[in-house]
């Protein structure tokens, strides 16, 4: 079919790698418990972040933080990056953005056309949301020595999207 009467360029399905997720994550965060020789920091800050267009091939990882403020990117803390996947088959899509090229991402929630880095992220950002909260309620986190309060978080690693704004962290406890 022709491109331009289809409306993209490139398809990216998120929905077919939400699968891989919840094995990835679930084996390396029992391997980080049994790692951990003797007492670690309370973890207040469980993120994960995703890299979708400054490198060769996308990623995305896990992070867990130490602060006490339960505050990304402090640089004052202890941070363990706990799995990270790279994503080789989303590169054509993504990297396609950055040469003005439309892209239909495909959601668990339905399908958005992205024009541009920013939409592109925006657009990615959502479902990994879904994901850190897949994990959250299959219990993923409970072996993990959480402080009185421990965040989550979603965030590229450019800044170029967050979740959740500031003022709703609260909400959104481990």
């Amino acid at each position: 079919m022709l491109r331009w009467l289809r409306g993209w360029d490139y398809k990216l399905d998120l929905v077919k790698d939400r699968p891989a997720f919840i094995p990835l994550f679930h084996q390396r965060l029992a391997e980080f418990r049994k790692a951990e020789k003797g007492p670690i920091e309370p973890i207040t800050r469980i993120d994960l972040r995703y890299d979708l267009t400054s490198e060769a091939y996308p990623r995305v990882w896990l992070l867990l933080g130490t602060d006490p403020s339960g505050e990304p990117r402090v640089g004052s803390c202890e941070r363990y990056i706990i799995a990270g996947g790279t994503f080789r088959h989303w590169a054509p899509a993504c990297h396609s953005v950055l040469d003005g090229k439309k892209v239909k991402v495909i959601g668990t929630q339905g399908a958005t056309i992205v024009r541009d880095e920013d939409e592109l992220y925006a657009a990615v950002g959502p479902f990994l949301v879904e994901v850190l909260t897949l994990l959250r309620k299959a219990k993923m986190f409970s072996s993990l020595p959480k402080g009185p309060k421990c965040y989550l978080g979603v965030e590229a690693e450019g800044g170029e999207w967050g979740w959740p704004d500031y003022e709703e962290r609260e909400r959104h406890l481990a």
